[in-house]
């Protein structure tokens, strides 16, 4: 997945919907799309799931640039 996938997918949803279907936080969505925090791989895979992607691309997405 490219840098910007993950918030181009995410245009079409908005961050509460995606947390209810992540069963997590708005705040905490709002978190991880910033780069704040890091998710588990538990909640990655639940993102990655409500948005029908594999775990790992969301992860790339999440991680950002280091």
């Amino acid at each position: 997945m490219t840098k910007g996938k993950l918030r181009q997918l995410l245009s079409g949803i908005k961050v509460r919907e995606l947390a209810r279907m992540a069963n997590v936080s708005e705040n905490y969505v709002t978190n991880i799309l910033g780069n704040r925090v890091r998710p588990s791989q538990e909640v990655l895979r639940r993102i990655a799931e409500a948005l029908g992607l594999e775990p790992d691309e969301v992860q790339e997405e999440v991680k950002g640039e280091e």
